[in-house]
């Protein structure tokens, strides 16, 4: 009787562990998401812009991808 009773723990307490890795896997993907697959746009009144830094300079470059779209960067100094 007690090894059946020990048993039955054992199998308890493994299946507890087992559904706090699972809800722990669901959670960390739902935040990843949350935070991670998605554009965000800054506010406009709060940007910065180049003429707020004095002595701040930017140079624009602009190439085509393999994919026909245009590409734009710059190099700041």
């Amino acid at each position: 009787m007690i090894k059946l009773l020990q048993g039955f723990i054992l199998l308890t307490l493994g299946i507890l562990l087992v559904g706090i890795v699972i809800a722990d896997w669901v959670f960390s993907v739902w935040i990843y998401n949350d935070n991670f697959n998605k554009r965000f746009e800054s506010y406009e009144p709060l940007k910065f812009k180049v003429e707020d830094f004095d002595g701040l300079t930017r140079t624009r470059y602009e190439f085509k991808s393999n994919k026909g779209h245009t590409i734009v960067g710059y190099i700041w100094s």
